[in-house]
């Protein structure tokens, strides 16, 4: 297995090109772009958002991402979100706009299957190409249902490139402080008010203002927001777990 540690995230001085058809034909980012089997995001619960002014807990699970056989950009969603214990299916499509292949090789690969008998992890020094993604998304809510809408917005994640050719998650910056990755940023829209709400998720710190996110190191919502369902436990987990909600 190959994970990518240490060293500098995108640097704006590095070349760069525009790859985005190349890169769309000859990656299926299918299961890249899933919230289940992530490592920084609970497969039995999916992945936190926040929702509203109120910065409401919701939940976003991808049941089925599948790639458009005839526009390798654009991926077919299905899936279900959960807020305030609401659960609704939705589906819809992540159309990747640009990506951009930055040519200085700025971070380290390590083997974690090396070092099984007891040596040290091997490291490849600047292994991988880093590559930034850029899309737009957009899913609607089942409208036979009541307190629905869609959710519309700017998906943006990072991944590199090993030498090898696998993409591999941008793990390079997990245990900064600024960590985040495959962030949707947008809105949802009600079907019947056609209020616009704020709507936000994905990994790590979410863009929000500082005095909503307290957290050095991980998301940790502002304390006037705990009731919001942000709850946690004497482990300090969240309080509200229930597993595979999206089956329910």
């Amino acid at each position: 297995m190959l994970c990518v540690v240490g060293a500098f995230a995108q640097n704006s001085e590095a070349p760069s090109k525009i790859i985005t058809s190349k890169f769309c034909k000859d990656y299926d980012l299918s299961k890249l772009l899933a919230t289940e089997g992530n490592p920084r995001n609970s497969p039995q619960t999916g992945v936190d958002g926040v929702f509203d002014t109120g910065y409401w807990r919701i939940q976003i699970h991808f049941e089925k991402i599948v790639r458009d056989k005839n526009t390798p950009n654009i991926y077919h969603v299905i899936g279900a979100s959960r807020l305030k214990g609401l659960i609704t299916p939705f589906k819809g499509d992540i159309t990747i706009t640009t990506v951009t292949q930055y040519d200085r090789q700025l971070y380290w690969v390590m083997d974690t299957n090396a070092g099984k008998s007891g040596d040290n992890p091997k490291y490849d020094e600047k292994a991988t190409r880093y590559t930034d993604i850029d899309a737009a998304y957009i899913f609607y809510e089942d409208s036979s249902r009541k307190f629905t809408g869609l959710f519309s917005g700017k998906l943006s994640f990072g991944l590199h490139q090993s030498k090898n050719g696998d993409l591999l998650d941008d793990l390079g910056d997990y245990e900064g402080d600024s960590f985040n990755n495959f962030i949707y940023n947008g809105t949802w829209i009600s079907y019947t008010t056609h209020q616009r709400k704020l709507c936000i998720w994905g990994e790590g710190k979410l863009p929000v203002p500082n005095d909503v996110s307290v957290g050095v190191s991980e998301f940790i919502i502002a304390e006037r927001y705990q009731n919001h369902g942000w709850q946690r436990d004497k482990n300090f987990e969240l309080a509200d777990t229930l597993q595979y909600w999206w089956r329910k």
